[in-house]
């Protein structure tokens, strides 16, 4: 409210004055007074995460928050599936915000930072591959990984089998055929036959080995 006294200077688009009374503080969530979405998008330009005080927000008006900052998801009940695409984009770690986000997200967010696989609950096989495609040991945080899943993982890292409980044969074998000193960190789940292999293996390395070095 504006006092009878107040000195008042009026402009095109504004005014201003040197004193108001304040009425009674209303908590914003409690407040009835609706806005435009004009206003909402002013609002929004000057803080993303002002979208908390918006009731039922437009789907446009929660992607134009979540555009100038992802971590305004977090205001946001139930985002879209293009809504949690867009925040993932910016930050993979985003999506610790997001309960059960769909495998397409899933796979940005694996994209974007191949380590979050260790956060995600049953990730698809295919997001499994990227992940230990780029490092191998990152299979330490699969669940019975496939077997494909543990070859690639040995090929990325031989080490990396000291991750896996109870490897395949053929991954056992494919360890050995890259170096047969990690037969140690499996020989407890060897059959007769991968023990056979890896002393063959040891004697075949062990010869080259001795043959570069003469040569």
């Amino acid at each position: 409210k504006i006092p009878n006294d107040a000195q008042v200077h009026i402009e095109e688009t504004q005014f201003r004055v040197d004193k108001f009374i304040l009425g009674e503080r209303i908590n914003i969530n409690d407040s009835e007074i609706l806005i435009s979405e004009n206003d909402q998008c002013r609002a929004i330009k000057c803080s993303s995460h002002l979208i908390k005080y918006i009731k039922n927000p437009s789907e446009e008006i929660k992607i134009k928050a979540v555009k100038q900052n992802g971590y305004a998801i977090i205001h946001i009940e139930n985002p879209s599936e293009e809504i949690q695409k867009i925040a993932v984009k910016q930050d993979a770690l985003i999506s610790k915000y997001i309960e059960s986000p769909s495998d397409y997200v899933k796979k940005i967010i694996v994209n974007k930072n191949k380590r979050m696989i260790r956060r995600m609950k049953n990730p698809s096989e295919e997001i499994q591959r990227t992940s230990v495609q780029y490092n191998g040991n990152i299979i330490k945080h699969i669940t019975n990984p496939s077997e494909e899943v543990q070859r690639l993982a040995v090929l990325q890292n031989v080490n990396s089998i000291k991750y896996i409980t109870d490897p395949q044969e053929d991954v056992q074998a494919l360890a050995i055929k890259q170096n047969y000193k990690v037969f140690d960190l499996f020989k407890k789940y060897a059959t007769c036959a991968i023990w056979a292999y890896a002393t063959k293996e040891e004697i075949k390395q062990n010869l080259e080995n001795n043959f570069l070095l003469v040569t």
